[in-house]
C-alpha cells in the first residue's frame, strides 16, 4: 500500500505543470503574455489551454497546441480585464484538467484590442469572446 501511494505521488510531481502564469501575477489586456509548462515524456501529447474565471464561473478555450512546444503567446482583450483567472489545461480525451495555474489578474493595458473576432484562427491565434455576464460583470466594475 505505502508504495503504491508513494508511486502516485511520484506520478503526480512529474505532470505536465504550468509555470507562467504564476500566483498573483498581473497581465496587461491588449498585450501578448505568455502561457509556459514544463512536461515529461508520459504527458499527453497535446492538450487545450482555457481560461477559467471564478465569479460569475466560465471557462473558454483558447487553443489547442502541442505539449512539446512548451508556451503559447496568447493576447487578453480589454473586455477580460478582471481579477480571478486561472489557466487550465485540458486533457483532450475528456476534457479533464490536467494542470491549473494560481489566480491572476488582467488590467487594462496601454493598447485597447476589440474582442469583435467570433472565432481564433486555425492555428489557435485570436481574440476570446467572453460570455455576456463577463462583460456586463467588467462593465459594471468599471463604472463603479
Amino acid at each position: 500500500m505505502l508504495a503504491a501511494t508513494i508511486l502516485l505521488f511520484a506520478a503526480a510531481v512529474r505532470a505536465i505543470q504550468i509555470t507562467a502564469p504564476a500566483n498573483g501575477t498581473v497581465w496587461k489586456s491588449g498585450e501578448a503574455q505568455t502561457i509556459s509548462w514544463s512536461s515529461v515524456n508520459t504527458d499527453p501529447s497535446e492538450f487545450t489551454i482555457a481560461v477559467q474565471i471564478q465569479e460569475p464561473f466560465s471557462t473558454q478555450e483558447i487553443v489547442k497546441v502541442e505539449t512539446s512546444a512548451g508556451s503559447y503567446s496568447w493576447t487578453p482583450s480589454a473586455s477580460l480585464v478582471g481579477t480571478d483567472y486561472r489557466i487550465n489545461f485540458l486533457n483532450p480525451k475528456d476534457n479533464g484538467i490536467l494542470a491549473q495555474s494560481g489566480y491572476f489578474a488582467i488590467e487594462q493595458g496601454s493598447t485597447v484590442v476589440s474582442s469583435a473576432v467570433p472565432n481564433a484562427s486555425a492555428n489557435g491565434a485570436g481574440a476570446l469572446v467572453p460570455s455576456l455576464a463577463l462583460v456586463a460583470g467588467s462593465l459594471a466594475a468599471l463604472l463603479a
